[in-house]
This record gives structure tokens, C-alpha cells and sequence, in this order.
């Protein structure tokens, strides 16, 4: 099964931690977040959001976008600046399909949310 880890840390707490990586004082461990929201709102809207998109695609994987966007009643512009947006937070992976087209992944099984003061004990 494969897991996202979705952190939540200020801005300071998360710029504070990226900089003592950076420098060497701090290492990555195994398990921790990959990803990093300042807050439960947004990652809260983001899911709320992308829910069924995200459902679409986990229940039956389409082979482009195209077929995904006339599933879900989407225009294609409209669900490529979407899928966009989910790839950079690394919800989705968009892969290459038949020919040319591209299609939509969702690469997890599950997603836990680590809250502080619990984001160091990953």
C-alpha cells in the first residue's frame, strides 16, 4: 500500500526545517511528510475540491485525459489546469498513454495527515 504524507507546519516552522536540511543540521527521516500545507483548511479544500476527480480516476484508470474529461463532463482546459495543479502537490502523476495522449494517476492508496506536535515523531 502505498501512502502520502501530508504535514502541516507554519510557514516559519516549514522554512525553519527546509533551511537546517539544507545545511546539513537536520536530515530527512523515513516516513516523514513529502508534502507540506500551512494549514488543515487547505489541505481541506484542496481534497474537498479534487474528491471526486481523484475518486474518478482511483475507480477506473482513464488512458487520457480526454477520456477522463468526457467521464466527468469536464472541458479539457478545465481539468488539465486541474490535474496540473494535483501533480504539483503531488497528488497525481501524469503519465503517458496510447500515442501522444496523456493520462492522469493516482499513484496512492491512502493519504495521513501529520499534525504538529506529532510531524517530528514520523
Amino acid at each position: 500500500m502505498k501512502v502520502l504524507r501530508i504535514g502541516i507546519a507554519s510557514i516559519d516552522e516549514f522554512k525553519g526545517r527546509t533551511i537546517a536540511i539544507v545545511k546539513g543540521q537536520r536530515k530527512v527521516r523515513a516516513g516523514e511528510p513529502k508534502l507540506w500545507f500551512s494549514s488543515a483548511q487547505s489541505i481541506g479544500r484542496l481534497i474537498d475540491q479534487n474528491w471526486p476527480l481523484l475518486q474518478e480516476i482511483r475507480r477506473k484508470p482513464p488512458r487520457s485525459m480526454t477520456e477522463l474529461a468526457v467521464r466527468t463532463g469536464r472541458s479539457l482546459s478545465n481539468l488539465s489546469r486541474t490535474l496540473k495543479a494535483l501533480e504539483l502537490r503531488g497528488l497525481v502523476s501524469i503519465e503517458g498513454g496510447e500515442g501522444l495522449s496523456k493520462r492522469p494517476v493516482v499513484a496512492y492508496d491512502r493519504i495521513e495527515v501529520v499534525t504538529p506536535p506529532f510531524a517530528d515523531a514520523a
